[in-house]
């Protein structure tokens, strides 16, 4: 079962693998409550939600197309399996660092109310989570790093240039983390 203070995150794949974060807020046998990012419109917001809006589309979080009629009855049945329990989908995060599950919760609603702005590059779920648990704030997401890497390629100027701007921007916002 999840625990209050939890950093919990699953895996989407859409169009690119990357994990999508949250705080657990509540947990009860009737429901789990998740602070976490939602896309409202043309941005996003933080929220707290029901669990089965933070897994959201179950399309997004499977490694195959399902339209593809080959895995049509692989994706019926993981739904089968995910309705009867969507915990399958779900990872814990531990921290070197963690704060007390209270301090987390506590952290994770103060951002909330806040009504901070969503970024995907210094402000998105992974940085959240991270902040909730640690106190400590992150100056970029290292997946989305990590993913601009992975994917930009190509044998032209464009990927000299995208290499260029990737390297620099990597070590500008590292450069303070020393």
């Amino acid at each position: 079962m999840l625990k209050p203070g939890d950093h919990i995150y699953i895996y989407r794949y859409s169009p690119i693998l990357y994990t999508h974060h949250g705080i657990v807020i509540e947990s009860n046998k009737k429901s789990i409550l998740v602070a976490h990012p939602i896309k409202s419109g043309s941005y996003a917001t933080f929220m707290i939600t029901d669990l089965n809006v933070f897994i959201g589309d179950l399309r997004y979080c499977t490694p195959f197309d399902i339209y593809d009629i080959t895995n049509f009855n692989a994706f019926q049945e993981l739904k089968t399996v995910i309705a009867q329990n969507p915990l399958h989908l779900i990872h814990i995060k531990k921290h070197k660092n963690m704060l007390p599950r209270n301090m987390i919760v506590e952290n994770a609603l103060n951002f909330v109310r806040s009504k901070k702005e969503y970024c995907l590059f210094t402000n998105n779920c992974e940085i959240f989570a991270e902040y909730c648990c640690t106190g400590e704030s992150q100056i970029v997401s290292h997946q989305v790093i990590d993913n601009i890497k992975k994917y930009a390629t190509g044998n032209s100027i464009i990927h000299n240039i995208n290499t260029f701007v990737i390297d620099s921007l990597s070590e500008f916002l590292f450069q303070s983390d020393k």
